[in-house]
Order: C-alpha cells, then structure tokens, then sequence
C-alpha cells in the first residue's frame, strides 16, 4: 500500500494526539457508521499507533480520528497503514486536511429536545426543554420568563441514556429571543461535568462521521 501522507496535517496531529490521549474512531460505510474508542499508544514518524477493540479493518482503510482538547475539537482523516495484534490496534498516517470543529472550551452539542424538570427558589417551572448541552452549561427553553442571575435546579436524562438521570444546580447567564435562556452549571461534580463531557464528544464525533 502506498501512504498518502498529509504532512501538514501530521505535523499538526503530533501536537495534538499525543501519547495516551483518548479519541474516537469512526468508519463510514454506506449509510451506516461504526464508531469505537480509542488511545493513542505511540508516534513512530509520521505514523501514530492505537489502541482500540475496533474490528473488521484492514490496511488502507480510512477513518475519521476525533480528539478533544482544552482549546476546541479536532477531526483528523486518516488511514491505516498496519495492524497491531496485541494489544489489539493499528498504526495510522494523516492522509488529509484536519478541522478544528469548535474553539471553546466545552464543545457544545445543540438540536436536542429534552425535557427538563426545573425548580427556582424551591417552586417548580413548567415547560422547560434542553436545546443544546456542555461540561460547562446548557441552553434550555422555558415558557416561564426567566432572569439573569435566577439559580435553577434540573433534573433530566440525556438521549441514550435514559437510565442516567442527572441532578445539576445552574445559574441564569444570558437571556435570549424566544424565551431561550444561557445557564451556566454551578457546584457539578468534576465526574459529573466529565460524563457530560465524553457523552457531547461521542455524540458529535458521531454527526460528523454520517455520510
């Protein structure tokens, strides 16, 4: 197989996948795409190794490589250039342009509709849905007008994971058009805002791997 390396893109991927950061894998086949985890494990040249239970690939195949950084999301274009056995894994090389997704220090997930149980100063408010989720806040719609500075208890379950219900504090930040409303969390648990976090990257990563 001949490597068709992007080495600008490489030389941007050593900075940015560095050795046990975790990414996610996709691969786009058809109408379907198949995501798995991932960890960086080693740079050889251009080349970085991961280590991943994703089956079914071979040499030359491409995939999206998805990383997350304190200063937004990547998306790297990749291919594999070789197998590791054990640990399970491959050997990958930039083989095209990379996107910085988002530059912020949460990404943001938006086109949801989740409903949200709300209560301010202990009384609750009706028809509340989330619109859009961080690890730092989320955006949320409320047929009760709200105030800047109003703090707020929610309650709900991500998509996907219904069995998940979290509890978070928030505090009113920014008030849009529509009855739209910025909240910002207040006192979450560091493990809290992480789940969060990893759920937003899987499901984004997962958007931009669809044909």
């Amino acid at each position: 197989m001949t490597e068709a390396i992007d080495r600008a893109t490489t030389a941007r991927a050593v900075t940015v996948l560095s050795i046990g950061q975790q990414v996610d894998l996709s691969l786009a086949l058809e109408s379907r795409v198949f995501t798995a985890a991932g960890r960086i494990d080693d740079w050889d040249d251009n080349r970085c190794c991961v280590a991943t239970l994703m089956s079914g690939i071979t040499i030359g195949t491409g995939l999206q490589v998805t990383a997350r950084r304190a200063d937004g999301l990547y998306r790297f274009a990749m291919q594999v250039a070789d197998l590791r056995v054990n640990p399970p894994g491959f050997w990958l090389v930039c083989s095209g342009p990379y996107q910085r997704i988002q530059r912020r220090r949460y990404v943001r997930l938006g086109g949801l509709h989740v409903s949200v149980q709300t209560w301010r100063s202990g009384q609750r408010i009706a028809g509340v849905t989330l619109g859009d989720i961080s690890g730092g806040g989320l955006g949320i719609q409320s047929k009760t007008p709200l105030r800047v500075g109003d703090v707020l208890r929610l309650e709900f379950s991500l998509p996907e994971r219904k069995l998940f219900l979290l509890r978070v504090m928030g505090i009113v930040q920014r008030v849009g058009a529509d009855g739209t409303y910025g909240v910002q969390f207040r006192g979450v648990p560091y493990v809290t805002s992480e789940g969060i976090v990893s759920w937003v990257f899987s499901q984004l990563s997962r958007r931009l791997s669809r044909p």
